[in-house]
Parts: structure tokens; C-alpha cells; sequence
């Protein structure tokens, strides 16, 4: 284990790297501008929708299963080198960035076959939260952790190296586990735009990022891309509702596009998995301006 004295010194630059931060009027539209669109995706109800076999009664109805289980927050192919900036013993280092939520539960992988890695991952505040020479014992050169996260905002991930002056190739990864229950949407596409995922419960309680919980126990786990800030090229977001915990009646999950983050024009493509109480089925539709919100339904049955 190599002891990371120079964490105190670290932690503040970083926090102000971190900053992470829409300034508090961006942020406020941001979420007046949200809310508009939950409003919207309510008035909607009533127009066409793509109904779901569940909702029908299909009670047997089985697609083919999205094989998507967890959600990649972060992957980055990058080199260690000379040039970039270094701790007090000469080590240098890179530092990569994702967005988490309190209590949510990640593995991260630093991954080199040219020199030993050293992970460290600092927190909102710019504590930290996870540090890692070896993944195993027979990692090798690889490091790694498994944390759960102590709040919402942005957390760094550097990479740097065991022994000061090591050079080369590296892989970084973030990986999360979707949650899943009774009911769970799971929106995926292929582009770093920023879409939303909605659901709204019985009781008409919406699940959104800007309520990622809701008092029957729906939650929104995964937010990808969200203000375009830290964008994946394969985005996921997750609601999900626990095991016995959603309540029994008419479920609407709105998909929207909020902003496009790239300088790409026309629809955006994207697939919504719905697995509910033991079905599955996968519905493909598109975004773009001129049509923004699509609306699925389906339904929890006691």
C-alpha cells in the first residue's frame, strides 16, 4: 500500500476543479425549464400513446431482454505521461470526472499492462473516498474499488502510478448497477444529447431528475448526460421501483429530449426496457425538436 501523503494538499485544488457547479440562475432554469416539461408530459396523457402489453392484459408477453443490467458513468482510454501535472514525489497524474448520487453503489477500474496503477477517488467536498494500489492479488498492475457514494455532485477519479515517474496506456471505468423491483424503466441511446426519463406513478407522483424520489418508493438511480455535463457516448438512465414496494395501478414513462449537447441534427434514436413484475419487453422509438415527448404506459397489478 502506498500511503498518499500528499492528499491534504491535493484535495483542495481538485475541489475547485471539481466545482462541478451550474451557477445557482443556470441551475434554477434549468429546473423551471424541467418542470415545464413534467407539466407538459402530464397534460399528455390523454393523447396517443404506445401502449404496453402489460397494460393490455398480455400478462405472458416476452421480448427479447435488454441485456442491460448496469450503467458505464465513466470510460476513459488515456495515457499517463510526461507533461501532465505530478503529485510532490514526482508522480504524475490525470483526473477524470463523473456525477453520483448518495448511497449509490460503483466498482471503478484503473487498468494498465505498461506501468502499476495507484487509483484515488475524491468526493464532492474533495475528501477521499477510495484509494487502491492492487485490485486483487492477482491483479497484477490493475487497481480498483468498490464504494458506495456519501452524496450527491461530482466526484474525481485519478489515475496516476505506484512508483513516481511511470509512463503509459491506461483504461479508467465506472460501472454502476441498476436498480430494479416490481417496475423498472431503463432509457438507453446513442449520443452524448441529454434526454429524460419519466415515470409517473399512481398517485401521480413523477419521477425526474429534478425529483429523483418520490414518497411510494420510486427512484431515479442513473442520470446520464444530464445539462451535458461529463456526456457518455452510451448513456442509461434507470427508475426503478422495489421489490413489493410500487403500488398497483396505471404507470406513464415519458421519454423527452432536454437538450442537445453535440452540433448533430435530426431524430435521436433510443430504446426504453420496461421489466414489470417479472415481464419484459423493449420499445424503440425517436426525439428530436419537433417532437420531444413520447409516452409509453403500463401497469403494476396486486
Amino acid at each position: 500500500m502506498r500511503f498518499f501523503y500528499q492528499t491534504a494538499a491535493f484535495a483542495m485544488p481538485l475541489f475547485m476543479l471539481l466545482g462541478g457547479a451550474v451557477a445557482p440562475v443556470q441551475r434554477n432554469a434549468a429546473l423551471a425549464e424541467e418542470n415545464g416539461k413534467v407539466f407538459r408530459f402530464a397534460e399528455s396523457l390523454d393523447a396517443a400513446v404506445a401502449k404496453s402489453g402489460v397494460l393490455l392484459g398480455e400478462s405472458n408477453i416476452q421480448t427479447k431482454q435488454n441485456s442491460t443490467s448496469t450503467a458505464t458513468l465513466l470510460r476513459s482510454d488515456e495515457i499517463l505521461e510526461q507533461g501532465d501535472d505530478t503529485f510532490d514525489d514526482g508522480a504524475y497524474f490525470d483526473a477524470h470526472y463523473f456525477t453520483g448520487r448518495a448511497n449509490q453503489e460503483v466498482t471503478i477500474y484503473l487498468e494498465s499492462d505498461e506501468f502499476d496503477t495507484y487509483l484515488l477517488v475524491f468526493g464532492p467536498d474533495g475528501s477521499v473516498v477510495a484509494e487502491s494500489d492492487d485490485l486483487d492479488p492477482n491483479s497484477g498492475t490493475n487497481s480498483g474499488a468498490t464504494i458506495s457514494l456519501p452524496s450527491n455532485g461530482d466526484y474525481a477519479v485519478v489515475a496516476t502510478s505506484y512508483s513516481p515517474g511511470e509512463i503509459g496506456r491506461y483504461v479508467i471505468t465506472v460501472n454502476t448497477a441498476l436498480g430494479t423491483g416490481d417496475i423498472q424503466a431503463t432509457l438507453s441511446w446513442d449520443s452524448q444529447d441529454d434526454l429524460d426519463l419519466f415515470v409517473m406513478d399512481p398517485n401521480e407522483d413523477v419521477v425526474t431528475f429534478s425529483t429523483p424520489q418520490v414518497p411510494s418508493g420510486g427512484a431515479l438511480d442513473v442520470d446520464a448526460n444530464a445539462l451535458c455535463r461529463r456526456p457518455t457516448d452510451s448513456p442509461v438512465e434507470n427508475v426503478y421501483w422495489p421489490q413489493g414496494q410500487a403500488p398497483g395501478g396505471e404507470y406513464r414513462i415519458g421519454v423527452s429530449l432536454y437538450e442537445r449537447c453535440t452540433s448533430t441534427s435530426g431524430p435521436i434514436s433510443f430504446t426504453l426496457t420496461l421489466r414489470v413484475q417479472g415481464s419484459v419487453e423493449t420499445f424503440t422509438g425517436t426525439v428530436d425538436e419537433e417532437n420531444d415527448l413520447v409516452v409509453f404506459n403500463t401497469a403494476v397489478y396486486r
